[in-house]
C-alpha cells in the first residue's frame, strides 16, 4: 500500500510539473493573441461540424486577410504573426 501511494504521489507531482511548464516565448506572441481572440469568440479545435474550427474557420481566415465574425484583431498582430510563422518555417 505504501508503494502504491508513493507511486501515485510521484506520478501526480510529475504530471503537474510537466503541465505547468509552458513555453513563455510564445504565450504572449501575436499568434497567441489571434488564437485567444478566436477561442473567446467560440472557436474550438473540436467543433468542425459547427464551422467553428479554431484553425480552419478562424485563424487561417484571419491570416489570409479575411474578417471573422466576433473576432477583432489588431492588423499589426496579424502581420507580426505572419512574420513569426515565416521565420519558424524558414528554420525547418
Amino acid at each position: 500500500m505504501k508503494l502504491f501511494l508513493l507511486t501515485f504521489a510521484t506520478t501526480v507531482i510529475l504530471t503537474q510539473s510537466l503541465l505547468a511548464e509552458e513555453p513563455t516565448t510564445h504565450s504572449d506572441g501575436p499568434c497567441m493573441k489571434i488564437m485567444v481572440a478566436c477561442k473567446n469568440a467560440g472557436y474550438n479545435k473540436s467543433l468542425l461540424i459547427e464551422k467553428k474550427s479554431l484553425s480552419k474557420d478562424c485563424m487561417q481566415l484571419i491570416l489570409n486577410g479575411q474578417k471573422v465574425e466576433d473576432v477583432n484583431i489588431d492588423p499589426k498582430d496579424v502581420e507580426a504573426c505572419k512574420i513569426k510563422k515565416a521565420e519558424v518555417k524558414s528554420k525547418k
